[in-house]
């Protein structure tokens, strides 16, 4: 396209289109974008002039996209990126930048990085906002579509278009109130822990998948009786912290001051060893050569190897 073809484009109009195509809802995106919902109608009936396409179809969730927006879609955030960092290639001032990171992630991780991180934030980049956002099975998508800037899981995908890098090393325990009669009983055999009910944390959207710790007892030829299952972290520890209930999860869940050492950790039992994970850091390739994600990348990776036990590959 010619450049006075270009300049009748109005740049705005294609963050607003790709806002829209992350939320499928006029409300939400409006709001992203502090705006009026009727002046995102606006934008979206000058977008459709521009692509001459409806773009969107109502239906009773949301917008629907028509094939012309998913096409579009696929190009959007490479081409936002790269007019981002045309933009910005003067050097990266923490002290100035002004930018919104969105990172999904696991509870029971978040429940332990967030409250050290904004606090450095705040003082080193005040400008700097972070939306936290549970992790689902649709986080790789949004990765990749650039709806969002990081993922922290447990697992490395298998994308090639996805960076992972590794964080920590995290052995499960079991987690119990510090009155429970196992509290103070060195090295409880596997029996010991079984006698008792269990609460189970799960992803909001994974309650039918089978945890790692289940799958290890199975192999055994044990397994536990769950009595409580929910996706809230804070939920499931005041359920263990007022009952006899245990609980499997990362010894880092510990490390929040909001429990105020009324929970105390279990050692696993030496059937159970061996249940390591690697938590690690995920971000899309085309974000890697961006000063500001480098620079929140070793933000995350230095308070991680401050806080817990730090395992580079």
């Amino acid at each position: 396209m010619s450049p006075d073809k270009l300049s009748r484009i109005d740049l705005n109009l294609l963050v607003t289109l790709q806002v829209l195509l992350e939320e499928r809802n006029v409300t939400r995106a409006a709001e992203r974008l502090f705006i009026t919902q009727p002046a995102m109608s606006r934008t979206l009936s000058r977008l459709r002039d521009l692509f001459d396409d409806p773009l969107f179809t109502r239906a009773a969730r949301g917008l629907i996209p028509t094939p012309r927006a998913e096409e579009l879609q696929e190009h959007l955030p490479d081409l936002l990126n790269a007019v981002g960092n045309l933009v910005s290639l003067t050097e990266f001032d923490p002290a100035t930048y002004e930018h919104t990171f969105r990172i999904a992630v696991v509870e029971q991780f978040g429940q332990s990085l967030f409250g050290p991180l904004m606090a450095e934030l705040q003082k080193e980049a005040p400008n700097i906002v972070v939306q936290a956002i549970e992790y689902t099975e649709g986080t790789e998508d949004m990765l990749a579509k650039g709806s969002i800037d990081f993922a922290i899981d447990l697992e490395k995908t298998d994308e090639v278009d996805i960076d992972f890098l590794p964080l920590l090393s995290n052995q499960p325990v079991i987690i119990a109130g510090s009155k429970h009669p196992l509290a103070s009983k060195k090295k409880p055999k596997l029996q010991d822990l079984l006698a008792y009910n269990y609460v189970r944390c799960f992803p909001v959207d994974a309650i039918k998948s089978v945890p790692v710790f289940d799958s290890m007892l199975e192999e055994l030829g044990e397994q536990r009786h769950c009595f409580f299952h929910t996706s809230n972290l804070l939920t499931a520890l005041q359920v263990v912290q007022n009952s006899d209930a245990l609980m499997a999860g990362p010894a880092f869940i510990l490390n929040s001051e909001l429990l105020d050492k009324k929970l105390v950790k279990i050692e696993l039992p030496k059937e159970l060893k061996g249940m390591e994970k690697v938590i690690g850091l995920a971000q899309h390739r085309r974000t890697l050569t961006s000063q500001a994600h480098q620079w929140l990348t070793e933000k995350i990776a230095t308070i991680t190897a401050k806080h817990w036990v730090v395992k580079r590959k």
